[in-house]
């Protein structure tokens, strides 16, 4: 049997004593009953006592109707200041957990005026900080009663508020980059029901059979998503989550965006594009361009984005150009576009530096070996003379 998801507010002592003092859990009266009724609770026993409803309620609302019944309480403006240390051996016990404390915070509630004085440890479950800072009466009401709103919505539709503050994240669960064409009709779309999902909590009225048609048209759009995910993802040159990542991690949101009109990456656009995986995907092609003037790209160097070449079939030369310049130059023959930097070899060796010291060496015997046959060729044509 699954787990009772948020159960800890209730099976945990501590955080039930502090709804049990609170005003707002008072909003649900069955789950009040129960938290008042019973000493030790398990999730046993919550499944045995309480309706679906209820547990509905502690599944999708619990966490912020813990942290509204936190923000009911401030220090309290009585007392000099909100902490006493007590003297030698003195100890009050801690209206929460009972225990015998020496540091002392003094607390009301904002909405019922009730008292409490809270141990050192307890004291963090009232979040002392903003508590300091205050809300009011009535800010405190008012979310107590968009929370109340909010409930009567979930038992509706479970996890509607989490749907809707996470319209937007499953755009980030394709495999591919969804195009501008199809994301924006969502995200607008998005907008608007968040709008009417605010409005309706703050008490205007709206049918909240509204919202069926909302979550409806969702899941419309995401199936059409789905769709494209599935036709594209292995497609050529398709932006990829690894390339989407990638971008976001490198700070590069302008290029996204362009990427964003076809969900493919163009030539124009692929120098920007240097996620590993990418231009791994573009080696076997690029070695079938480089192989009529028996050139090869033996590996890469990712520290450096840059094409390990092997110029010559016969010479262990190695060759480092990055890939930022190759696809910059070269990069049309892959593409299929104009041709922009003629693929031959001088133009490989212009744009290239040498990749380590053996192949210096090498270059360096072989320039030596034909200033050796130029000098070679040079006397024998002055003895002949």
């Amino acid at each position: 049997m699954e787990k009772i998801k948020n159960s800890k507010f209730l099976t945990e002592k501590k955080k039930r004593s502090l709804l049990c003092h609170s005003e707002s859990i008072k909003l649900y009266p069955t789950l009040y009953r129960f938290i008042v009724e019973n000493e030790d609770i398990t999730e046993e026993l919550m499944r045995e006592k309480l309706s679906d409803e209820d547990i509905n309620t502690i599944e999708h609302l619990m966490p912020d109707i813990f942290k509204t019944c936190q923000d009911e309480w401030k220090s309290d403006e009585t007392k000099p200041y909100p902490l006493e240390i007590l003297d030698g051996k003195q100890r009050i016990p801690c209206s929460i957990c009972n225990t015998p404390n020496k540091e002392i915070y003094y607390i009301t509630n904002k909405i019922s005026g009730r008292k409490l004085n809270v141990g050192s440890t307890c004291i963090n479950y009232f979040l002392i900080d903003s508590m300091l800072n205050g809300k009011t009466k009535g800010q405190i009401k008012k979310e107590a009663i968009r929370l109340q709103k909010l409930s009567v919505l979930n038992q509706r539709y479970p996890g509607i508020g989490d749907i809707i503050n996470g319209w937007t994240d499953e755009l980030h669960k394709f495999d591919v980059l969804i195009p501008k064409s199809m994301e924006e009709p969502y995200v607008q779309f998005g907008e608007e029901v968040r709008k009417m999902y605010n409005d309706y909590l703050d008490g205007k009225e709206i049918p909240i059979e509204i919202f069926a048609e909302y979550l409806q048209k969702q899941q419309q759009f995401l199936s059409e998503m789905n769709q494209y995910n599935e036709i594209h993802k292995n497609k050529k040159f398709v932006v990829t989550r690894k390339i989407i990542n990638w971008l976001n991690r490198t700070n590069q949101s302008a290029i996204l965006e362009k990427l964003k009109e076809t969900g493919y990456v163009t030539y124009p656009l692929a120098p920007n594009i240097l996620e590993q995986n990418f231009i791994q995907s573009l080696l076997p092609e690029i070695n079938e361009h480089l192989s009529p003037m028996n050139a090869t790209i033996i590996g890469t160097d990712e520290d450096t984005k840059s094409f390990i070449i092997k110029p010559f079939e016969h010479l262990d030369i190695k060759l480092s150009l990055k890939y930022e310049k190759y696809l910059d130059l070269f990069g049309w023959k892959l593409f299929g576009e104009q041709q922009k930097g003629a693929l031959n070899l001088y133009n490989i060796f212009y744009v290239s530096r040498v990749y380590d010291n053996e192949s210096r060496l090498i270059i360096l015997r072989e320039l030596n070996k034909k200033v050796s046959r130029l000098v070679h060729h040079h006397k024998m044509y002055l003895i002949n003379k």
